[in-house]
């Protein structure tokens, strides 16, 4: 199995990717650590998990939290004694709104959760990481930050800066062994994707089916990929598979950006 007795930590496990990267890391064989705010939510996924004959251990918290993230780091090494890929998917859309209608501290709250909260944890988590000879980090991307969107400049912003400190980290942390790197989503079948889409129809007076349409054409492959499709392009890098690559970052759009660009 592409993840075989390792220890992997999954943030912001949701209804969306989250639970989709946990429910697919312990099927290759890994121990999962769901983090979410919300215990239930967690609860559920260590339940479904095990159901399927998996290992998962849940820790609630908040990335942006010191207190949590070191409550974190410390449930793993007591639970499970080794860390092995942490993947960054916990993420704040921040204030929807042209730049001149908004306030600066939703852009910093936007900033908190997707950077500041993914390197905090990242910080605590360290010392896991390079005890048995380094791992992979794994930062969930947006093509917000690709492209800019009418009303996400908070995401965008936030995300694009992620995006550079994966990077620099790879400079940071390679020769601790420990391998960072970005993955883009685009669009993806989900709860989430399917709410907003509701929410889009019916703020333009269209039919879901038109929203679909309209998001399908800008996708090369001519599908809406699911969660499910994008987690294991995640996982690979978190796999020895991937141990050259480092400082990169790839799409796992089904094309997305290849479409924009014509």
């Amino acid at each position: 199995m592409l993840l075989q007795d390792k220890v992997v930590v999954v943030t912001g496990v949701g209804p969306g990717l989250g639970r989709s990267l946990c429910r697919a890391a312990a099927a290759e064989g890994a121990t999962v650590v769901p983090v979410a705010r919300t215990t239930p939510v967690i609860d559920d996924v260590v339940a479904e998990i095990r159901s399927a004959g998996g290992t998962a251990v849940a820790v609630a918290g908040d990335v942006t939290v010191r207190a949590d993230c070191e409550r974190i780091a410390a449930t793993v090494e007591h639970d499970l004694g080794r860390l092995d890929g942490i993947v960054n998917s916990a993420f704040s859309v921040g204030a929807l709104g042209a730049f001149p209608d908004i306030d600066l501290d939703d852009w910093r709250r936007a900033f908190e959760v997707n950077l500041f909260g993914a390197l905090g944890l990242l910080q605590c988590l360290l010392p896991l990481l390079e005890r048995d000879g380094g791992g992979a980090v794994v930062s969930v991307n947006t093509m917000s930050s690709v492209g800019p969107m009418k009303g996400q400049g908070a995401y965008g912003a936030s995300k694009t800066a992620l995006e550079f400190a994966m990077r620099q980290l790879a400079v940071d942390l390679g020769g601790r062994g420990i391998r960072c790197n970005t993955v883009y989503c685009g669009p993806m079948r989900g709860p989430n994707l399917d709410d907003a889409m509701e929410k889009w129809a019916q703020r333009r007076g269209v039919t879901y089916e038109e929203i679909v349409d309209a998001v399908t054409a800008v996708i090369a492959q001519g599908d809406i990929p699911t969660d499910a499709d994008v987690a294991p392009a995640v996982l690979l890098l978190l796999s020895d598979a991937a141990r050259v690559v480092n400082g990169t970052s790839f799409h796992a759009t089904g094309g997305a950006w290849v479409e924009h660009r014509v």
